[in-house]
């Protein structure tokens, strides 16, 4: 899945993982208005459109028995690409019927054209003629798109309109994960990719600020890309609800709760919460099911340590179940990595094994670059591209050096 990471304002951000750029989000701006130009201005009605569609036709049918050259059979599968793709059924229906009329009619007069003998003229009149394979073809093409036809109809929606409402749900979904106005000395980065490089992610990110605190929730739904990205929307449209409006001990048992209400048969997700204090560092963590977070202190640059949340099991399995919670404080230059098993597993390696090459791989960073733009470094550099797989990276900035000249500068503004 696409990806985003996020830093604190007036830092300098990380390169964007999900998020497109300012030329991407234009063009794709554009592109949305113009599907909505398309089908709700120029294109208003399925009559309409019908009539546009037999138009076309018509035309064929007469530049293919004037100037056969220049009308070959197969510019009809751009009508009936066009028809499946801004018709509803029982207007394609319709068309697909006219399509087949005009072959009843135009395929004996133009295949009529083919000289017996050998001739001047003969290469002009092969290329008029109609064969079987270019009508086969047209017959594929139009079962194809009625097949697809079929389906955007069981969701009341054709053309643009399913993809549209598709990806601006999942955009708006993502944006709960952005974090805007995080005070310093405190930053956060994100990043997702999912399975097979697929569109939709069966793990989402939630993150949520108000006043001094602030709420992480990190869900990794059962099963992986595109089959659990439907689950995954769902799932983070109702938690988004939840993250932020509930007392952290409340957030993963109501989680728990609503996932067993789905009934889902494959329904089950882990997920990590992480609260903290902005004021004082005070942290909370619980877990359901998930790999333990990663803890850095500042006085070891390179050391990253496994924290053991002794949570309950993964949401959706036992009603009635408690998440208890870890406590610990991050001191100025501290920070916490939480992520999926995507992260961590692979076939024929412990997952033991896993998480201390993704501490190796946060040491490296810890006592070399720094953590701006850990998270989309890490689930690049430690994750298998089978699985979906996201990395959280919460810091604490250390405090600015008194002795040093540019933490005198910094006091002094």
């Amino acid at each position: 899945m696409p990806t985003e990471s996020r830093t604190a304002p007036g830092r300098r951000a990380a390169a964007p993982t999900w998020v497109p750029s300012a030329a991407g989000e234009w063009l794709g701006e554009r592109r949305r208005r113009l599907v909505w130009l398309l089908q709700l201005r120029l294109l208003p009605s399925q009559t309409f459109r019908l009539w546009v569609g037999t138009g076309l036709v018509v035309c064929w049918v007469v530049v293919a028995l004037t100037a056969p050259r220049w009308a070959p059979a197969s510019a009809l599968s751009v009508v009936i690409v066009l028809g499946g793709y801004f018709l509803r059924l029982r207007q394609l229906a319709m068309l697909l019927f006219l399509v087949t009329t005009a072959l009843v009619y135009v395929v004996p007069r133009r295949n009529g054209l083919v000289p017996r003998g050998l001739g001047p003229d003969v290469v002009d009149a092969v290329q008029s003629s109609i064969n079987p394979t270019v009508l086969g073809v047209l017959a594929a093409v139009a079962g194809v798109v009625v097949l697809i036809a079929r389906s955007r109809e069981r969701l009341g929606v054709h053309g643009a309109q399913g993809e549209s409402m598709l990806v601006e749900l999942r955009d708006r979904l993502r944006a709960q994960s952005r974090v805007s106005g995080l005070p310093a000395p405190w930053r956060l980065e994100h990043a997702v990719r999912s399975a097979y490089g697929d569109g939709f992610a069966g793990d989402f990110v939630l993150a949520h600020h108000r006043g001094r605190r602030l709420d992480v929730l990190l869900v990794d739904v059962s099963g992986k890309g595109t089959a659990a990205g439907t689950r995954a929307l769902l799932l983070s449209g109702a938690y988004g609800g939840l993250v932020g409006a509930l007392p952290t001990e409340r957030l993963l048992p109501s989680a728990n709760d609503y996932l067993l209400g789905q009934r889902w048969p494959e329904g089950f997700a882990t997920a990590v919460h992480v609260s903290l204090d902005l004021a004082t560092g005070e942290y909370a963590a619980a877990s359901a099911g998930h790999p333990p977070l990663l803890r850095h202190r500042a006085g070891a640059p390179d050391r990253w340590v496994p924290v053991e949340v002794d949570g309950g099991p993964a949401l959706g399995l036992l009603p009635d179940v408690d998440f208890p919670s870890v406590r610990g404080v991050l001191e100025p230059g501290d920070a916490l990595i939480l992520y999926t098993d995507g992260v961590v597993e692979a076939p024929g390696r412990d997952l033991a094994a896993g998480i201390d090459l993704l501490a190796r791989a946060a040491g490296d960073l810890t006592s070399g670059p720094g953590l701006g733009g850990s998270a989309r470094r890490l689930v690049d550099a430690v994750a298998a591209e089978d699985d979906d797989r996201s990395v959280v990276v919460l810091w604490r900035d250390p405090e600015p050096d008194p002795s040093h000249p540019s933490g005198r500068e910094r006091d002094a503004s």
